[in-house]
């Protein structure tokens, strides 16, 4: 796990772009959460991050240490527990957006203006 110390430090780079691969199906159900609070927690109010994840038509462990997630599922979870994000899900191309014959889509996130 990443401490607060790099979170702050990241944080201060005040990062363009943010880029997640074949880092979401690590993460357990139950700590998807603060995996988004922590992301928020890197951005500034310009950056967009970039989460690729195997999508499945429901959440589902597929190895001991691998998940797939539904979109929407994981739009519920980025709402509940980092609500200035806003979340776009784009598709990747299928010849190269497949892992092991799943499909792999990409989390487009950006700090919500505020109004």
């Amino acid at each position: 796990m990443i401490d607060e110390e790099t979170l702050r430090n990241v944080a201060a780079w005040m990062p363009d772009f943010i880029f997640s691969n074949a880092v979401l199906q690590h993460v357990p159900p139950d700590e998807l959460g603060l995996y988004f609070q922590r992301l928020a927690s890197i951005m500034a109010p310009h950056t967009t991050a970039y989460v690729l994840f195997i999508t499945a038509e429901r959440r589902k462990r597929v190895k001991t240490m691998n998940w797939v997630y539904p979109a929407d599922y994981l739009q519920l979870v980025i709402a509940a527990s980092a609500p200035l994000l806003k979340a776009e899900v784009l598709d990747l191309d299928p010849r190269i957006g497949t892992v092991d014959g799943r499909p792999r889509k990409v989390l487009r996130l950006s700090v919500a203006q505020r109004r």
